[in-house]
């Protein structure tokens, strides 16, 4: 009988079992194909299952004991209360945990704002004991570590750079970087007045020795649309830092900084990009509240008038075909073409109304 604990030692014995039998075929001279598909178990289950054990990627088999006991996955975030901050502004290695706050606010009560409410809230901190369990935070579940997997890397930053900045905006941007060195680059622009590029910015995130290179269409080393991605030597020399170079694709500036670079480098680059983002959206961003949502009057005018023009329609084919008027469409039983016909008016008025409230 397995402990809950015991789970990713289930997978170590996968593990040790796939590279005994590599061994074994490799003395008894098996075929090559034979070997391949051990080398490929005992990757899957090295990678997947002891760097990740992420058991809901799609395509990829559950592991499961012969039970059909679930092994539970490190990756797998745990159901608990709450919902994490949109403004993440501290380090990608820390947690959002301020001791002193916490204090401060049930010092408050919850008669003074900001205090707290006692309604049975709960916050928990695991904090491991034995040397095997910090040994498996510290080499395995360490966050560092699961930002890449061998079946996929996890980011949804888009970064998009059309602007350029003065010297007041750099010099802050810069002072959010993890690992600025204090100098700044030289500006893209000096006359009339010295601006910076968004590339420049994001070239003091992206650590030297970085190549990267993702061909525009049409191909050319000099894109009229920048678009594609040229890294050379950690600088971005032409195009768009989009979900294609740091989404889940590999090749990208994420899979290349952490095969390159280790997971410490990776952590860096996350940590630099969520701050310029974060940046740029302070002081370019907007909210719109219910209200920016509602229709003025001329917008209402015209879908109540297109709706009762399709309902109009609607009622005269509901006419003909109660009166046995309607003519079968081709293919196509009576009321098989009467379906086709309301959905058809339906569909319409649907377009019309969307294209009308756009214009």
């Amino acid at each position: 009988m397995m402990r809950r604990e015991d789970d990713l030692t289930y997978k170590l014995r996968d593990v040790i079992k796939a590279s005994t039998n590599i061994r074994q075929c490799k003395r008894e001279g098996a075929p090559t194909h034979v070997i391949m598909e051990f080398e490929q178990l005992l990757q899957g289950s090295f990678t997947l299952r002891l760097t990740s054990m992420d058991s809901d990627i799609a395509g990829i088999p559950q592991a499961l004991q012969k039970s059909g006991h679930l092994v539970k996955a490190i990756h797998a975030p745990p159901e608990r209360k709450g919902r994490p901050s949109p403004w993440k502004s501290w380090h990608s290695s820390e947690k959002g945990l301020n001791i002193a706050y916490l204090q401060e606010l049930a010092r408050n009560g919850p008669s003074t704002y900001p205090g707290a409410d006692f309604d049975g809230d709960e916050m928990n901190m695991c904090i491991p004991k034995s040397e095997e369990t910090r040994a498996e935070l510290s080499q395995i579940a360490w966050v560092p570590r699961q930002r890449t997997t061998r079946y996929g890397y996890r980011t949804g930053h888009v970064v998009r750079y059309p602007q350029v900045y003065p010297a007041r905006h750099v010099q802050n941007i810069l002072l959010w970087l993890p690992d600025w060195d204090g100098n700044v680059p030289t500006p893209a622009i000096i006359k009339p007045k010295p601006r910076w590029t968004g590339k420049q910015i994001l070239i003091m995130v992206i650590p030297r020795g970085i190549n990267i290179h993702r061909a525009p269409d049409p191909k050319s080393w000099n894109p009229v649309f920048d678009d594609g991605m040229m890294v050379d030597n950690g600088e971005i020399l032409f195009g768009i830092m989009d979900k294609k170079t740091v989404g889940a694709t590999q090749g990208g500036l994420i899979h290349v900084v952490f095969r390159e670079k280790g997971p410490e480098a990776m952590r860096s680059v996350f940590t630099g990009i969520q701050m310029v983002v974060n940046f740029w959206l302070f002081h370019n961003g907007f909210c719109i509240g219910i209200g920016d949502t509602i229709a003025g009057p001329k917008v209402m005018s015209y879908i109540t008038q297109r709706i009762g023009e399709k309902k109009q329609q609607i009622v005269e084919i509901i006419d003909d075909a109660y009166h046995d008027q309607l003519k079968p469409m081709p293919g196509m039983t009576i009321r098989e073409s009467f379906e086709s016909k309301v959905r058809a008016a339906e569909d319409q008025d649907v377009w019309d109304v969307g294209q009308g409230v756009r214009a």
